[in-house]
């Protein structure tokens, strides 16, 4: 007589829950680490890849903004405002997303200097 249990098959329904919990984890550390804070008053901002830089000059400057470093490639300005809403500000002017570039600065080329 056997006594065994039949061997478990794994199934991806299984998985789902584990799955979905490790996005969902993924996605709150990557939005937690890509949030701009604005403590140095320095921002990574990514504008629309066909933007050539007379475009992109003039969106830094309708957000009152200072550009530190501009990479041409990836259309990723590091940029200084120094004022409370810059965040809000670079996103009416367009921005297509706003982070901390302390963080990305060893992904890219951002060349992050002092204002």
């Amino acid at each position: 007589m056997n006594t065994s249990p039949a061997p478990s098959q794994w199934r991806i329904l299984d998985m789902l829950p584990a799955i979905a919990l490790l996005l969902t984890g993924l996605t709150a550390l990557a939005y937690a680490m890509l949030l701009p804070k604005g403590e140095t008053g320095q921002f990574g901002v990514l504008l629309q890849p066909w933007a050539d830089a007379s475009r992109v000059i003039e969106l830094v400057s309708d957000s009152h903004a200072q550009i530190l470093s501009f990479n041409k490639r990836t259309n990723i300005v590091v940029v200084y405002a120094d004022r409370p809403d810059a965040i809000e500000a670079l996103y009416r002017a367009g921005a297509w997303f706003v982070f901390e570039p302390a963080q990305l600065s060893s992904c890219f080329d951002l060349k992050v200097v002092g204002p």
